[in-house]
């Protein structure tokens, strides 16, 4: 429900927006032996033979995953930072599960904003939501916005490393 209020956030009222800063700001990041064992399932390969370092503590955690710092041996032989966004197990079937209790969500916008009919927001968010846990898809938009502004002066969008990224696992540039 959090996660949905962060759509509305301008006409939330402020005690509301409060409690969801809480919510993105203090989420608990997962353990490094869990991050791990997710990493290598995906990726298919030990960690050790996919990165020339891991940093196991990670440097953001937020609802849905955490991301670790890490280092990578490009095609030239030279080392690249990158950041691994980790999606925590479980996280995607947990939010499908959620937003069966969706629903809810208009019910409150119904009472909070008399006469507003929420359906077409509510089922706008159902999807906006879901996407979120499909890294492949976040992969694809990235890049393309890697692409459109690979010449800026000053927009920098970090590249994909599509080889080390699926649906539950992200790697780009750091």
């Amino acid at each position: 429900l959090g996660q949905m209020a962060s759509y509305l956030d301008d006409g939330l009222p402020e005690p509301l927006r409060l409690a969801r800063s809480q919510l993105q700001s203090n989420a608990p990041p997962m353990s490094i032996e869990l991050s791990i064992a997710t990493i290598e399932r995906e990726l298919g390969r030990p960690l050790d033979e996919l990165f020339v370092e891991f940093d196991p503590d990670p440097i953001a955690a937020a609802s849905i995953g955490q991301v670790h710092r890490a280092l990578i041996r490009d095609a030239a032989g030279a080392e690249r930072a990158v950041a691994v966004k980790v999606q925590y197990p479980g996280v995607a079937e947990a939010i499908v599960s959620d937003l069966r209790n969706a629903d809810l969500l208009g019910a409150v916008l119904r009472q909070g904003f008399g006469g507003l009919d929420p359906a077409e927001m509510v089922d706008e968010i159902k999807l906006r939501i879901a996407e979120e846990t499909d890294y492949e898809l976040e992969a694809r938009n990235q890049q393309l916005f890697a692409e459109y502004y690979r010449d800026h002066p000053f927009i920098k969008i970090p590249e994909v490393v599509p080889e080390l990224s699926t649906r539950c696992v992200l790697t780009t540039e750091l």
